[in-house]
């Protein structure tokens, strides 16, 4: 039963990232909404596969204000994914 809520909420997690993917990030096949970047750690960051580089280039081509509190977020993983690459 465990199994399947995980393979559902999964799947919906899917079909809401699809709905709104215009702040979508895609990384190695792999969607990740504006919602997970702003809702995850640096160390989920990096296991995803998302480096300061490919955040970086992300954080151009959107349209956030700059003194929103997403891009607030977003900058602050920027800074620790720049430093955690030294």
């Amino acid at each position: 039963m465990k199994e399947e809520y995980s393979k559902i909420k999964k799947e919906l997690s899917k079909a809401q990232n699809f709905t709104s993917s215009k702040y979508n990030l895609v990384v190695s096949g792999n969607s990740y909404s504006l919602e997970w970047l702003t809702t995850h750690m640096v160390q989920e960051y990096e296991k995803a596969g998302i480096t300061a580089t490919v955040l970086e280039q992300y954080l151009k081509s959107i349209n956030i204000h700059e003194q929103s509190e997403e891009y607030d977020y977003l900058s602050s993983i920027l800074g620790k994914l720049k430093e955690s690459s030294l």
